[in-house]
């Protein structure tokens, strides 16, 4: 079995605690996990991996910071057999959670 690198040590991502507090408001259920992506949410009985990215830059690319999944990520999300992992912004990270939710309840 792969390690998807469980032991390092990753900052987190600029939006993450205001993703979660908005996840947490929208009534999910929320945890930290870091690696192999960021957040394991779950709500209804349905549980999601998933991925939080900063916003797109000024012109739709990406920013500075990034929206691009780092190789390991992009791996991971690649080959997992569970249910797919979602990429979540600031902008729209409960709607994506609710629609990813009702593809898999």
């Amino acid at each position: 079995m792969k390690s998807w690198g469980h032991n390092v040590k990753t900052r987190p991502d600029a939006d993450q605690q205001a993703i979660v507090e908005r996840l947490e408001a929208a009534g999910f259920s929320v945890e930290k996990i870091g690696r192999p992506l960021d957040l394991l949410i779950g709500k209804d009985n349905v549980t999601l991996l998933a991925e939080v990215k900063g916003r797109p830059g000024p012109r739709g690319g990406a920013s500075k910071k990034g929206q691009k999944l780092r190789p390991g990520q992009a791996e991971f999300i690649e080959t997992w057999r569970g249910s797919r992992p979602v990429v979540l912004t600031i902008d729209d990270c409960v709607e994506t959670a609710l629609r990813a939710l009702g593809e898999r309840g």
